[in-house]
């Protein structure tokens, strides 16, 4: 009985302390609806007037690059081992500080760039780039400018790796056919001395041969030595021919590479990318391609005014019954202590 009539006195009082609650809230609605109203209003302003409006445009990337690239140089393994960090180097430092730099951005950091581009995060051959600015025109512009500083730091970035590599390799192997060519001739000084002696050997049997023509066996034997001496020093001749062949094959490709490294520095002097238009080593423009030009957008994406607008009314609204209860509390300490 005592324990009911206890359960009966918690809930009375609890409804009490919420009555209070609602009535304090009701006496001071003006104080909340004034509250919930200037931060709906300066959430307003602040969408209309002072956060610039952004616009969106895409760009569409076809990649199709493989892992092996085939050259008159040979084969060259691409460094890059999916379309996934192909495109992810869009938004590599390089490209968009000279993105920056032709646009005319000052005081815009490296972050602030890299946020006005969204990347995909799936691989995939397509890739969609969203280009965000303050404006259709900028919007348009800032696409076509990074999507070409882009394509030229890709060229730039696997030419560059690709000349290296073949650089090194003839060079290697021009110091190895030398080496082998020097070998080579040793040997075959040796072969020819070895075949002058036969051939000396072979003269002498000729003369000692009895006057009636027997079969002088030493001399049949000097006879297929000779032979074999001879196919020797031919086959050392035609391997050494060879090699000198192969070497003003390797020196004629290393001059090109010198040429084509000659216009990478141009290139990074100028900026101008036609210099670096090569048959042999044009991998982007074989397998990166943009599949439409970017489009004028017709209406801002954000900021998102009705969005701002209700966060601004929720956050005026729990401002002003934290305030109410706030000032409740103060004033109800003060009164408990002054008595």
């Amino acid at each position: 009985m005592d324990q009911n009539l206890n359960t009966d006195l918690t809930r009375y009082d609890d409804e009490i302390e919420l009555w209070e609650l609602m009535m304090i809230l009701w006496k001071n609605k003006k104080t909340i609806i004034v509250t919930t109203a200037v931060f709906g209003l300066v959430a307003l302003l602040l969408s209309v007037f002072i956060i610039k409006p952004v616009y969106e445009t895409n760009l569409n990337i076809s990649i199709n690059m493989p892992e092996i690239m085939n050259t008159k140089y040979g084969d060259i393994t691409m460094p890059i081992e999916n379309n996934l960090e192909y495109i992810n180097l869009f938004t590599e430092q390089t490209v968009m500080q000279k993105t920056s730099d032709d646009m005319g951005y000052e005081g815009v950091n490296l972050s602030s760039m890299r946020s006005k581009f969204t990347l995909p995060t799936k691989e995939s051959n397509i890739a969609n780039i969203s280009v965000s600015a303050n404006s259709p025109e900028e919007a348009v512009k800032l696409a076509q400018t990074a999507y070409q500083n882009y394509y030229e730091y890709l060229d730039i970035v696997l030419k560059t790796r690709a000349l290296s590599t073949f650089e090194n390799t003839f060079n290697v192997k021009i110091e190895q056919n030398q080496n082998q060519i020097s070998n080579l001739g040793k040997s075959l000084e040796s072969d020819r001395k070895t075949l002058q002696k036969v051939t000396d050997n072979i003269n002498s049997s000729i003369k000692s041969s009895n006057k009636y023509g027997a079969i002088d066996y030493v001399a049949l034997g000097e006879a297929l030595g000779y032979a074999g001496a001879s196919t020797t020093v031919i086959e050392k001749e035609q391997q050494i021919n060879q090699l000198l062949e192969d070497n003003i094959l390797y020196e004629k490709y290393l001059e090109e590479i010198e040429d084509m490294n000659i216009k990478i520095d141009a290139y990074n002097e100028t900026g101008d990318e036609t210099k670096l238009e090569s048959k042999n080593f044009d991998f982007v423009a074989q397998n990166i391609q943009l599949l439409s030009n970017p489009r004028l957008p017709l209406s801002k994406s954000g900021p998102n005014t009705m969005m701002n607008l209700a966060i601004g009314l929720v956050l005026g609204l729990m401002a002003g019954v934290f305030y109410v209860f706030l000032r409740q509390y103060i004033v109800e300490h003060k009164n408990k202590n002054s008595y």
